[in-house]
């Protein structure tokens, strides 16, 4: 009796062992055929390849604290933006397949992740403006401080106008920031008051229309200061500036500008838009003073702190306002090189778009392999699961008979 107790025992331990190897071996078969669609998704040689399928897939195991977490550190690293999108990508899926386990802070810095890298990396307007669209259904759904969305929108639209010069998509840009004005100041939200303020001015004074925000000038001086001294005195001294330069007072505005300035230590990416605005404002100055020497050594610093910072449509600007004053000095060469340098750039922010657009159909593509690969593994998952219990089963039953058999003797 006990001799055939033993037997089944190791019966039993033998049809698990066969089981499991079973279902590795079909595993081994399955992975083999599905190795020949892999993709090589390169990044810089001088960063690590967080792009490799084992770490997209490692990704998709990840929380979505975790993701959140490791999307902020990518979105420093420039070359790695698109680890970052990945990241943000998988959350939002998430949120699409099971809209309650995602809660409205990490939705909302997850929307505003995927619109800052399609809009400032691959330069995608109609993805960038889709979803701007879902983050302002999002809010209302979820009755959220939508202000950031139309901050968005105004900065989408203005930067279109600028390399338009559409001035109705200036209109367009001045309905956005209002809206984010206002809609802030009922979440006391002073950071989004600061930016959408500081963008208000810049497009007023574009439209030649600055008398027309008194309003707006009020609701601004309810921010508290404490909230952020340096915006809050840089947007007060680019108000006060702009409107001594419309009034071409220039002597005053260059006070403004400079004090502006005065304000920044050190360059940082940050602040390169604020310093570059306080340069350009000041070259604009100069050439209501006729010092057009002056101007040209204030759009040059612009042109440098574009270029550090690799922000091309202030680049562009730059190039168009020094067209515009070498002409007004009768030097055409210079004229006609910087017209050249706006001309090439613009043409290549439109084949940088279209570049950027093949490279982000390749990132959908890679998003599609590891989506089918984690499939197929939780499909081989589910088949090793079958296996060992249809064994089991089977070994149960003989089990039975072996046990039945003994007590009948």
């Amino acid at each position: 009796m006990k001799r055939r107790i033993l037997t089944i025992i190791c019966l039993l331990i033998a049809i698990i062992a066969y089981a499991q190897n079973s279902s590795s071996s079909i595993n081994k078969k399955k992975t083999n055929l599905s190795g020949k669609h892999n993709t090589e998704y390169h990044s810089n040689t001088n960063e690590p390849n967080y792009n490799s399928e084992n770490h997209l897939t490692d990704f998709k195991t990840y929380s979505n604290e975790v993701l959140l977490r490791e999307a902020s550190v990518y979105m420093d690293k420039k070359n790695i933006l698109d680890s970052a999108l990945m990241c943000y990508s998988i959350i939002y899926k998430r949120y699409a397949e099971n809209k309650g386990i995602i809660n409205d802070s990490m939705l909302t810095k997850t929307l505003g992740g995927l619109w800052y890298i399609y809009f400032f990396h691959y330069y995608d307007y109609i993805k960038s403006n889709e979803i701007l669209k879902e983050s302002l259904n999002v809010c209302k759904e979820r009755k959220l401080n939508s202000a950031w969305v139309y901050l968005n929108f105004g900065f989408m639209y203005q930067m279109i106008a600028e390399q338009s010069m559409e001035k109705n998509l200036y209109r367009k840009a001045l309905r956005h920031y209002k809206s984010a004005f206002y809609e802030a100041r009922k979440y006391n939200d002073w950071g989004v008051m600061l930016n959408a303020f500081g963008n208000i001015i810049i497009v007023v004074s574009e439209m030649r229309e600055l008398n027309s925000i008194h309003s707006e000038v009020a609701v601004f001086k309810q921010i508290p200061k404490s909230f952020c001294v340096l915006e809050y005195e840089y947007d007060s001294l680019l108000y006060l500036g702009t409107l001594a330069l419309e009034k071409k007072n220039a002597e005053l505005a260059l006070t403004y500008f400079k004090a502006q300035l005065q304000l920044f230590k050190e360059p940082s990416l940050e602040y390169s838009r604020y310093i570059y605005l306080a340069h350009i404002n000041l070259a604009k100055s100069y050439c209501l003073q006729r010092k057009y020497e002056e101007a040209l050594q204030e759009l040059k610093t612009g042109e440098n702190i574009s270029a550090d910072f690799e922000t091309k449509d202030t680049k562009l600007e730059a190039y168009k306002l020094l067209h515009e004053t070498y002409s007004k000095i009768g030097n055409a060469q210079k004229a006609a090189e910087y017209q050249n340098k706006y001309v090439l750039l613009k043409d290549s922010l439109l084949n940088y778009r279209l570049i950027a657009g093949i490279n982000e159909m390749e990132f959908e593509n890679k998003m599609k392999d590891v989506e089918s690969h984690l499939k197929q593994l939780e499909h081989q998952k589910e088949i090793q699961r079958i296996v060992i219990f249809l064994f089991l089963i089977i070994g149960f039953i003989i089990a039975f008979f072996f046990i039945f058999s003994s007590f009948q003797e």
